[in-house]
């Protein structure tokens, strides 16, 4: 269970789990490198019939702003329903703008927060507000970038049910649970190791050497015949 920072009083669980799945040669084709579990279990008043949801790298405001900069990038932007469960949306370099700028963030090995947002489209029921969830995208994804090329993302609902066993009263107001899942997965391929330059110099040197050795005692021999 990671530590999470929530943006409404009325809150539910969430939680993530990580699965890494390491490329152990060169693939020409794009192939799973890792996928996360997303679940979250907010408190509504009625069954939802859409979120509005989103992932994204928000900015840096643990000092302060004024004004505040805006939004980090964002992507995989979509509106799911409960029918939609086991569909999946995708982002690329193609599809969306934010994507470069989302995957340098994911990829420079350093913990930056990646937020997990779902919120009711204008003019949806008032029975639920904006909700964020937060993570370090290294405790997510404990990868060592370098040895990969990320080419996409995808999130793919797997869970969208309204649950009104366990009503809970808040404030006078009695409140379910909706449980809302999904997999973020991460696309690419493993790059080739490539010696480093001093590794290839002395290779390189190494060569010279013995070539010159073998010169020399082919002109040693036939002096000597």
């Amino acid at each position: 269970m990671l530590s999470l920072r929530l943006s409404s009083q009325v809150i539910g669980v969430a939680c993530f789990c990580v699965t890494v799945a390491f490329g152990s040669r060169v693939s020409a084709e794009p192939v799973k490198i890792a996928s996360a579990l997303f679940l979250t279990t907010p408190h509504v008043r009625a069954p939802l019939d859409v979120v509005s949801f989103s992932i994204e790298y928000p900015p840096d405001t643990s000092k302060g702003c004024g004004p505040c900069p805006p939004p980090g990038p964002r992507v995989l932007e979509h509106d799911f329903r409960p029918g939609d469960v086991g569909s999946r949306v995708v982002a690329n370099v193609g599809s969306d703008p934010d994507f470069p700028a989302f995957v340098a963030l994911l990829t420079n090995n350093r913990p930056d927060e990646m937020l997990f947002l779902y919120t009711i489209p204008p003019g949806g029921p008032e029975n639920f507000s904006g909700f964020g969830r937060s993570a370090l995208d290294t405790a997510l994804f404990p990868i060592d970038w370098r040895s990969y090329r990320v080419t996409g993302l995808s999130f793919h609902l797997t869970e969208f049910t309204f649950d009104p066993s366990s009503p809970t009263n808040i404030g006078g107001i009695t409140y379910y649970f909706e449980r809302l899942a999904g997999d973020l997965e991460v696309m690419g391929n493993a790059i080739a190791p490539t010696p480093e330059p001093a590794t290839l110099t002395i290779l390189a040197t190494g060569v010279v050497v013995v070539g010159f050795k073998a010169r020399r005692r082919r002109k040693t021999h036939q002096g000597s015949v």
